[in-house]
């Protein structure tokens, strides 16, 4: 009895755990968002020669947004090197 008391206590927890994350996650997406906005809006009221490397600045911001979407991090594992040809002198 006590290893299923142990087991559904840390099911619980595990689970609650994942519904912090989601939630945290909820409720900074917009707030990024619009901090996203607000920069795209005043980069884009600046004259020509700033306007586009402040909008640069901006798409690296909204591209820096996704790529720390939870769930999205990017495989560690280094890619297969194919194999070399060898040549024989004959």
């Amino acid at each position: 009895m006590t290893a299923l008391s142990g087991y559904i206590s840390s099911t619980l927890l595990a689970t609650y755990r994942v519904s912090v994350e989601q939630a945290r996650f909820y409720f900074r997406e917009p707030l990024a968002g619009g901090y996203l906005l607000a920069a795209e809006h005043l980069a884009a009221s600046l004259n020509e020669p700033e306007r586009a490397p402040a909008l640069g600045r901006v798409v690296d911001g909204f591209i820096q947004a996704a790529t720390n979407v939870p769930g999205s991090a990017q495989d560690t594992a280094l890619p297969e090197e194919p194999p070399q040809a060898t040549t024989t002198g004959s």
